[in-house]
């Protein structure tokens, strides 16, 4: 059983497997390969078949029927039980979160204008059965039903906490608030959807938008080699002349770390920093302030103080008050440190011949050679013993080591994206663990950062089938050039093992 509530929110993280309807499909849906039985190795999603087009009909029919689900358990003339109500709902919209979990996580790591469109219009369909579903008064008497048994019903630790998160999951998405405040809470959280899509896509549209054209090769002063490599086959792919830069991680974070030039630098740090900030049809200052406002809105409505305290409830911090004092007594430790750092740095700028003070565009250059100054090491030194396949093989030994785990490529199962790796996840007994899915390399279609997200979660099935999870770990590591080695920095092995773990 799972344990994870499959409460489709604001934002879209639950993932399952696949259940058809019970109705024959419309023909229009027949061929729809998101809403067919994927026979494909471990139903992994049939990315040769699926298109731009299939999604939104798939979207469509999925929530259509996830409603009858759902319907059909507040229709039961039988007492409300942990079976005919938590149980059943955590099974219901197993087709809406097996289509989910394909499309929000590839448009995160393979977003285009087209899937872009998608969002736009699915999204406002999936929030309104969200709502739908946590306001629903028939449904959500009838788990509260439940809920107030628990004491009585000698459930197990899975069968407990699978109930409170359901209950919870009501609580905090609007169930125990009255009409007019249910339509409140209808209109914010439909709103901080839309915006919450604005703002990503503005900031992959402002990343993109940037480049630096160098055709002086004395402006690449002080660069190591494969970051020029870098720049130069960027400049072939868009078929000008010289060397470009670009704010995605691997060419932003070379740049800024090792070019002398400091008044390129600034452009750089300047471009990256104020990306959806230059007040053009990609500016994001309305849109953070009006998220501000709606999340306010929607804390207060729900009773919290503010929207760290309703975010915070559900984890470990369990407060703002916490934070707040945990930072502060991590200031005070801290700042002193700091200062002496900042004045180190300042004085070893000095003797370089920095006559102005220290900049946010000057610290990651300073501080990369005051420390080859001062301990003969720097990233560039350790980067061959960082190649991204011996480190790949490095962590799957580990994971061997301490776990049994073993990772067996496998060619047969087609991927989202040309250069994602799939594996294969076993444990000592040979029994398939997972399926895992490596995506390495930064681009233009996916935003910045590294995370680890799953197709598909772990769960039992109604014939009690284990069905095991489709995990994806995405990094922004820098692409290869010619078919050479990547070498990645300290940094990028410690984001891997951490991704990973």
């Amino acid at each position: 059983m799972k344990l994870k509530f499959k409460m489709l929110s604001m934002t879209i993280l639950t993932l399952s497997s696949t259940l058809l309807a019970k109705e024959p499909l419309a023909k229009e849906n027949a061929k729809n390969p998101l809403i067919q039985v994927w026979n494909t190795p471990s139903q992994t999603p049939p990315f040769d078949k699926i298109k731009i087009a299939h999604y939104l009909p798939a979207f469509q029919f999925a929530i259509t029927q996830a409603r009858q689900e759902i319907d059909a358990i507040c229709k039961q003339r039988s007492v409300p039980t942990f079976e005919n109500t938590i149980v059943a709902l955590d099974r219901a919209g197993l087709l809406l979160n097996k289509i989910s979990g394909v499309f929000f996580n590839v448009s995160e790591a393979e977003s285009t204008p087209e899937t872009q469109a998608v969002a736009k219009e699915a999204m406002p369909l999936i929030t309104t059965y969200s709502n739908d579903l946590s306001l629903n008064e028939a449904l959500f008497q009838r788990v509260k039903a439940v809920y107030e048994q628990k004491d009585k019903l000698n459930l197990n630790e899975e069968q407990g906490m699978l109930l409170e998160k359901t209950y919870k999951s009501f609580a905090r998405n609007g169930a125990n608030l009255n009409a007019a405040d249910k339509e409140k809470y209808r209109k914010i959280s439909q709103e901080l959807s839309d915006l919450s899509l604005q703002f990503n896509e503005n900031v992959l549209k402002e990343t993109n938008a940037y480049i630096l054209h160098i055709t002086n090769e004395a402006d690449l002063s002080g660069l190591p080699v494969d970051a020029r490599d870098q720049a130069a086959q960027l400049a072939k792919a868009k078929n000008l002349d010289g060397w470009v830069f670009d704010l995605s991680q691997p060419s932003y974070f070379a740049f800024i770390r090792y070019a002398d030039n400091r008044e390129l630098r600034k452009q750089m740090f300047t471009a990256y920093n104020t990306r959806a900030f230059q007040g053009n049809e990609n500016d994001n200052q309305k849109v953070v302030l009006r998220l501000t406002q709606l999340r306010l809105e929607l804390a207060q409505l729900l009773g919290y103080p503010t929207y760290s305290d309703y975010v915070l409830e559900e984890r470990m911090a369990e407060n703002s008050k916490k934070v707040n004092t945990f930072l502060d007594q991590l200031l005070k430790v801290s700042l002193p440190y700091a200062k002496k750092d900042l004045a180190d740095l300042q004085a070893y700028a000095k003797t370089l011949g920095l006559t102005d003070s220290l900049e946010r565009w000057d610290f990651g250059y300073y501080s990369e050679k005051l420390r080859t100054a001062k301990y003969d090491i720097n990233d560039e030194v350790l980067k061959p013993y960082f190649e991204l396949k011996s480190v790949s093989k490095g962590i799957f030994e580990l994971a061997n080591r301490l776990y049994g785990l073993k990772f067996v490529l496998n060619t047969q199962i087609v991927p989202y994206q040309k250069d994602v790796l799939i594996y294969d996840v076993f444990d000592p007994s040979g029994k398939e663990m997972a399926v895992l899915y490596i995506d390495f390399y930064a681009r233009s279609t996916k935003k910045g950062g590294a995370w680890m997200t799953a197709f598909r979660e772990q769960y039992v099935d109604a014939k009690g089938k284990d069905v095991r999870p489709i995990i994806s770990l995405v990094l922004n590591f820098p692409a290869p050039v010619d078919n050479g080695p990547v070498l990645l920095t300290f940094n990028d092995f410690s984001t891997f093992l951490h991704e990973f773990g």
